[in-house]
């Protein structure tokens, strides 16, 4: 089984020690979806939100908001494009930042109303690298096999089957673009607040254990 860097102090999965056979299927465990993955992503998702909620790009000069809007729309309640890869506005905003007086029109207004002021980008570093992180090994875990997890399952009919199978995703890639954002992609819509929400939602929900079984091979 891969090691889950950065993110687990316990076993992902719980077994079932020996697996338990009733009608013909096999139950070898479950996965800790909720506990593992979806709680440090909701509260790491959070984190970014609560950061970049608190920049004041009203509070700016109209022509120096390009580099700051990036920021800003991941702190509105609404969802808004994503234009270019969150890592490539980090670097434009970081640079302009080294020289305000030059970069911007009104450099101390631009300063104020970022939290942390020319020290915005890395408060905002560290919180992003969580969800990414997250998300990476959230993607390594489902591509390994059912028996690399659950070795006893190589007795069933669902020995070769990806974990991953067992926890449909789609809240990560269809309806919020969790990935999307969280790989650094460009080209979507994308609702930080309600992400979150949503994902703090599901942890709790009983689809995020779910029960591994498979059918007993004669």
């Amino acid at each position: 089984m891969i090691k889950l860097k950065d993110l687990l102090v316990e076993n992902p999965v719980s077994t079932m020690s020996p697996p338990k056979e009733k009608g013909g299927t096999i139950a070898f465990g479950h996965i800790n979806y909720g506990k593992f993955f979806l709680k440090p992503l909701a509260q790491a998702m959070k984190e970014v939100y609560d950061l970049c909620r608190k920049v004041d790009i009203v509070a700016t000069d109209f022509d120096d908001r390009d580099l700051l809007k990036p920021f800003y729309n991941l702190g509105w309640h609404e969802k808004r494009p994503i234009k270019e890869p969150i890592l490539t506005s980090v670097k434009k905003l970081e640079q302009a930042l080294k020289n305000p007086k030059k970069n911007f029109k009104e450099p101390n207004r631009v300063i104020n109303a970022l939290p942390g002021g020319k020290s915005f980008t890395k408060l905002f570093m560290p919180k992003y690298k969580k969800i990414n992180s997250i998300v990476k090994n959230l993607e390594k875990f489902n591509s390994q096999k059912v028996s690399q997890v659950f070795p006893k399952a190589k007795q069933s009919d669902i020995g070769n089957q990806k974990i991953g199978s067992f926890m449909n995703d789609e809240y990560l890639t269809k309806i919020f673009d969790i990935k999307g954002f969280a790989l650094n992609k460009k080209g979507f819509d994308f609702n930080l607040s309600d992400a979150h929400y949503y994902i703090n939602n599901r942890r709790k929900d009983k689809s995020s254990k779910p029960v591994v079984i498979g059918n007993v091979k004669k």
